[in-house]
C-alpha cells in the first residue's frame, strides 16, 4: 500500500519533507519539491485530503486507546503519559476498549473525525492492514506492540529476550518440567514471550510438554481458572512460566487455596512486576519493565509526529530487569 515513507524513501528526502510539500505547511527547497512531485506522480500517490484537513485543525487533545484499564501496568504508563502531555500544552483522553474490537473501532472513528491530533495504541486488535490505513491519515505510535518493518513507530521492550531469560533463570534453578501460561496470540507481545519461553527450553534441550502450555485471560482470574485444571492432572510441572503477573497471582492465589505449597511445590514467575507482586506471600519473581517510561517515550515520539518532524527512532527498546524474589524454589542436582 502506497504512504508518505515510501513516496520520501523514492525522492531521497524525508517524510516531514514530504509532509511539508503535500500541506504546504513549512520551507521546502525547490530542488526538494520536484523531487517529491515527481514522486508522487511515479507512484501515482494520492494525499488524503481529510488527513490533511486534520492536520490543519489541531484540537490539542491527545488519546490512548488500551484494551483493558483495570490492568495496573497500565496506570503507570497513562501517569507517564499525562506527564508529557501536561508538559506540552496537551490534553489526554482515555479510551478503554474492554478488549471490544466494536468499542475499538468506535475511538479510532473518532480519531480520523479529528478528535485528537493523535493516538497511542496499546495492544490494538485492529489488524495490519488497517493500522497501516490509520497511520496514513493520522499519526499513531504502538506501545507493547510493533510491526517488524517499522513503518508505525513504537515503543516498548525485547519480550521474548525477558521471556527467554526469565526461562533461563528457571532452568539453572534445576527445573526441567516447566509450563507455560500465554496471553492472547493475537497480540504481538504474547507471541514475543511465548517464543522465547520455547526457545530457552530448545536451546537447553528441554522438551516442550503440550499439555503444560495453557492460554487464559490476562487477569487474576485467568491464572486462577489454569491452577484449577491444572489440580485435575496427574502429571504436573515443577515451574509455570506467566504471561503477566495478575496470571501468576491467580495461580499463586489458587494453588495455596488447594493445599499447594510455592515454591516448595510449585514454582511461579511473572511479567510485568505490578505493585501487587511484592505485596502477596511470598512475594513474585517477575519481569521488570519501566511502564512509566513506556508512556513517557510513547507521547514524546506522537508529539514529534503531530509537529511533522522526522523520529529519531521508529522503534524504542528500553530496558527491563530480572526481579528476583521468592517464587522460584532451586532443585537439588
Amino acid at each position: 500500500m502506497m504512504n508518505i515513507k515510501k513516496v520520501a524513501e523514492f525522492a531521497g528526502v524525508s517524510t516531514a519533507t514530504v509532509s511539508r510539500v503535500i500541506n504546504s505547511s513549512g520551507p521546502v527547497s525547490e530542488k526538494n519539491r520536484v523531487k517529491v512531485m515527481e514522486a508522487i506522480n511515479v507512484l501515482e500517490y494520492r494525499p488524503n485530503t481529510r488527513a490533511r484537513e486534520f492536520r490543519m485543525n489541531r484540537s490539542n487533545e491527545l488519546i490512548t486507546i488500551l484494551n483493558d484499564i483495570c490492568n495496573p501496568i497500565f496506570a503507570e504508563a497513562i501517569k507517564g503519559m499525562e506527564d508529557v502531555a501536561y508538559e506540552n500544552k496537551y490534553h489526554l483522553l482515555i479510551g478503554n476498549t474492554s478488549n471490544n474490537k466494536m468499542r475499538e473501532q468506535k475511538y479510532l472513528e473518532s480519531l480520523k473525525m479529528g478528535k485528537a491530533d493523535g493516538a497511542i495504541l496499546i495492544t490494538p486488535r485492529i489488524g495490519k492492514k488497517a493500522l497501516l490505513e490509520l497511520h496514513d491519515r493520522v499519526p499513531i505510535v504502538l506501545m507493547n506492540d510493533y510491526m517488524v518493518d517499522e513503518i508505525i513507530p513504537s515503543v516498548g521492550i525485547n519480550d521474548y529476550g525477558a521471556s527467554y531469560d526469565m526461562t533461563q533463570y528457571i532452568i539453572k534453578n534445576g527445573h526441567l518440567r516447566i509450563g507455560y501460561i500465554a496471553g492472547n496470540q493475537k497480540v504481538s507481545i504474547a507471541k514475543e514471550r511465548k517464543k522465547g519461553f520455547e526457545m530457552a527450553l530448545k536451546d537447553n534441550k528441554i522438551p516442550l510438554i503440550d499439555q503444560w502450555v495453557f492460554q487464559a485471560e490476562h487477569t487474576i482470574e485467568g491464572g486462577y481458572q489454569v491452577m484449577k485444571k491444572m489440580m485435575n492432572m496427574a502429571d504436573r510441572p515443577t515451574a509455570l512460566v506467566c504471561y503477566n503477573d495478575e496470571i501468576a497471582i491467580g495461580v499463586i492465589k489458587c494453588a495455596t487455596e488447594e493445599g499447594i505449597k510455592i515454591p516448595e511445590h510449585l514454582s511461579v514467575v511473572g511479567f510485568d512486576n505490578i505493585n501487587t507482586s511484592t505485596i502477596i506471600s511470598p512475594a513474585l519473581t517477575t519481569i521488570h519493565q519501566s511502564a512509566y517510561e513506556l508512556g513517557r517515550q510513547a507521547v514524546e515520539m506522537l508529539i514529534t509526529l503531530i509537529n511533522g518532524e522526522d523520529l529519531k527512532k521508529r522503534r524504542i527498546t528500553l530496558d527491563y530487569q530480572l526481579k528476583i524474589r521468592d517464587t522460584v524454589k532451586k532443585l537439588m542436582k
